[in-house]
């Protein structure tokens, strides 16, 4: 069985994971990729705010004013808002604009 010396160099299309410089790199531009991406994708979202209220006035304007409800606008709304919630979240995690609730385990026990 022959070794490797370790003045050998790995290849450069392997990075080398025991080198923690490489692992962080490595790391850090992932996180920037997910970053990109829940930048791009919270403000794309946030456009299905617009029809989600164009949906809840025409409901209303047709049960109201017309007397003549529709079975899909409120069925569009939910839907809408659960795609803005779920999708937005990430967004709002990555600006760190939630809110965060605390727990004080002493006055509930």
């Amino acid at each position: 069985m022959t070794q490797q010396s370790p003045a050998t160099p790995p290849s450069a299309a392997e990075p080398d994971l025991g080198d923690p410089t490489a692992a962080a790199k490595a790391a850090m531009k992932a996180v920037l990729i997910i970053d990109t991406v829940s930048i791009w994708s919270g403000k794309a979202v946030a456009w299905l705010i617009f029809p989600m209220t164009l949906s809840l006035v025409w409901e209303v304007v047709a049960r109201y004013f017309f007397n003549a409800p529709t079975v899909w606008a409120n069925d569009i709304a939910t839907m809408l808002y659960g795609a803005f919630f779920m999708l937005g979240s990430a967004y709002a995690l990555q600006r760190q604009q939630h809110i965060r609730t605390d727990l004080d385990r002493k006055s509930v026990v």
